[in-house]
């Protein structure tokens, strides 16, 4: 029969989906003209040209280089114009950023668009850090459900009962 051939050939596959990647950490990145960079975010929001997005995301980028609304900005525009993986990876870099006020809503995006097997495994490392270093609460619980789906889905039980057992107020069905 076929079928213990095609058990061990799906372990194979998953266990190169789960390759250990370091794990990310988070930190901050002060913008370097703060004023500069509220007025960058409020010019791309009241933007109505793709011209005016991409001057704000330039003033942005000016103002802070490395922080949560130059790459949270980037990664709105990116999603507009169907660039999905230079939109994952501003997402990922917008939430390695602990200053960042949208961690909630960039987590959702971030696990609601598509993505590759690296970034998968990317994104299981981020989920990780978020879930037990991020010093919102809604965000950590959050990040540890979906970190819970994901190592899941690689058929890493115990570690998926570790993650959900992080989720404050969660009652156990066991």
């Amino acid at each position: 029969s076929c079928a213990p051939m095609r058990k061990i050939i799906f372990l194979a596959l998953c266990s190169l989906g789960c390759a250990v990647l370091p794990k990310p950490v988070l930190g901050t990145a002060p913008a370097v003209d703060a004023l500069a960079l509220q007025r960058a975010a409020d010019a791309f929001f009241q933007a109505s040209t793709v011209d005016e997005m991409r001057n704000a995301i330039a003033g942005a980028e000016q103002a802070g280089p490395d922080s949560a609304i130059f790459h949270s900005l980037s990664a709105e525009l990116a999603e507009l114009e169907d660039r999905e993986e230079k939109a994952y990876q501003h997402r990922y870099q917008a939430l390695l950023r602990s200053e960042n006020d949208l961690a909630f809503l960039l987590l959702h995006q971030l696990w609601e668009q598509p993505a590759s097997m690296e970034n998968r495994r990317r994104t299981l490392g981020l989920l990780e850090t978020l879930a037990t270093t991020h010093a919102n609460e809604d965000v950590r619980a959050v990040a540890a459900f979906y970190w819970a789906q994901l190592l899941q889905s690689y058929g890493q039980f115990s570690r998926r009962d570790e993650a959900l057992a992080m989720i404050p107020g969660r009652i156990s069905l066991s």
